[in-house]
């Protein structure tokens, strides 16, 4: 049979208690009649020794696991909030998550080929915008690439804050993007973060890059959702151009 902590405490203090109460009930006996050994006044001395030792054993034991248990406790509160903070940021993370996938998915259900080159960057306007919202930084670039020969085909920059940092150009180039995109470099630990997608559409290639100011680590999640922002992009650049030179 098994006892737990708490049971095996009760069971202890109930004994000591019991032979506590024995000892005193038989007290004025042996007092009173005395040892072979032992005088009446030895004899009381002793019984008050050991009860009073057995008294000082039972709080001891009583305060060992009385502090034990406050440790116990004090321990899981610690862990209780520990995880009930990851739960709250996991909630808020996911709750932000949610309404960034909302609004990319309102976009994507409103969004039609655009027909002008204005309309064009309006729609890159919009997705860059949620790009910034999501990993709160004051702007995004867009940036085509064509796969081939590394020359750039559209550049657009979406600024949500007046903020001025160091100009990206001067930072990444084309070639440099193409080489992270052969290698499936995805390493963010600059001062500047991007983001790619792994699908092949034809020779062209969006990469979303923003100033990881904060030197954020992005959660799988995060990356995911960012890369297809970029690949929502490269889709409608292609679509844009195929009906232009379609119409043309």
């Amino acid at each position: 049979m098994y006892f737990t902590h708490l049971q095996k405490a009760k069971i202890i203090l109930v004994l000591n208690f019991i032979v506590l109460c024995c000892i005193i009930i038989l007290t004025p006996f042996f007092i009173k009649n005395g040892t072979v050994l032992l005088s009446e006044e030895a004899v009381e001395g002793v019984f008050l020794t050991i009860e009073l030792f057995a008294l000082i054993v039972v709080f001891r034991h009583y305060d060992s696991q009385n502090k034990r248990y406050e440790d116990e406790t004090t321990t899981l509160n610690t862990k209780l909030e520990k995880k009930e903070k990851e739960l709250l940021n996991a909630l808020e993370y996911l709750g932000k998550v949610n309404v960034q996938v909302s609004m990319i998915k309102s976009i994507f259900e409103k969004m039609k080929v655009p027909s002008t080159k204005s309309q064009l960057i309006e729609v890159y306007s919009e997705l860059l915008r949620i790009v910034c919202g999501m990993t709160d930084e004051s702007y995004a670039t867009l940036r085509i690439v064509n796969l081939q020969n590394g020359r750039m085909l559209s550049e657009h920059v979406e600024r949500v804050s007046s903020t001025k940092g160091k100009e990206l150009k001067n930072i990444i180039g084309n070639k440099e993007l193409v080489e992270r995109f052969i290698k499936r470099d995805k390493n963010n630990k600059g001062e500047f973060a991007t983001f790619f997608s792994d699908v092949e559409n034809f020779y062209v290639k969006a990469f979303i890059t923003i100033p990881n100011s904060k030197r954020k680590k992005f959660q799988q999640e995060e990356r995911a959702f960012l890369e297809a922002v970029a690949n929502q992009c490269e889709i409608v650049f292609l679509l844009f151009n195929s009906r232009y030179y379609k119409n043309k």
